[in-house]
Order: structure tokens, then sequence, then C-alpha cells
């Protein structure tokens, strides 16, 4: 996720001591890198406020974040669905 993330331009990104302060008071520990979890919270219509950069923003972790459910929900369904055709999966 490293490679994604850099790419991206969220390396850049650090929250103040506040900041990371109330993500461990809402998620119940300090996260090794903050900058993402700060960064899955900004919304695109905020993000040129708040970093004067349009693309900073939490779609690329939403886009990644569904990809990985998207994957996840075919694995349980193929298992669990052994005699249903694509038709059906794909419903």
């Amino acid at each position: 996720m490293s490679v994604f993330t850099e790419k991206s331009g969220t390396k850049n990104i650090k929250p103040d001591r506040k900041q990371i302060r109330q993500l461990k008071q809402i998620l119940g520990f300090r996260p090794r890198k903050a900058g993402l979890y700060y960064l899955s919270l900004v919304h695109k219509s905020a993000a040129i406020k708040i970093y004067q950069n349009a693309k900073l923003n939490n779609e690329r972790l939403e886009f990644l974040g569904d990809a990985i459910l998207d994957s996840v929900i075919a694995e349980h369904l193929y298992k669990n669905f052994p005699d249903k055709d694509e038709g059906f999966l794909t419903q």
C-alpha cells in the first residue's frame, strides 16, 4: 500500500498532535500512518481548503477499499454458491 499512497502524494500529509490525539480517541489506538487515517476523512470539497490541492482527498483510498470489498465478496459468493452461474453471482 505504500507505493499507492506515495504516488498519490499522501506522504506529505502529517496531522498535528491534536489531530493525532483525536484519531486515537476515536479509534482507540494511535495509528502508525496517521496521515492515511486523516486523509480518509477528507472529502474532495474540503481538500482545496485544507491542502490547497484537490487531489489530496479520500477518493483514491475509497477506490482501493471498494476494490478490496469487491474481491472479498466475490470470493465469498464463489465459495458458498458452487452450483450457481455467473448471472446469479453477478446479481
